[in-house]
């Protein structure tokens, strides 16, 4: 049978497992909003590829 550890000790693992998961959050919104990025950018660039709006040559 494991003890667990004292309350003082418990409570600081939480603090930085909540740290953690803000961070982890915080990072899937960047990523997210820079695949947005990513996505508007090529269709400034080439427009969109199922309408051919820039008339760019099929194949």
């Amino acid at each position: 049978m494991k003890i667990p550890p004292p309350l003082p000790i418990q409570q600081q693992i939480a603090e930085v497992l909540d740290t953690a998961d803000a961070l982890r959050r915080c990072t899937q919104e960047q990523l997210a909003a820079l695949d947005e990025l990513a996505q508007g950018v090529f269709l400034e660039m080439f427009g969109d590829p199922v309408r051919n709006e820039k008339g760019g040559e099929l194949r």
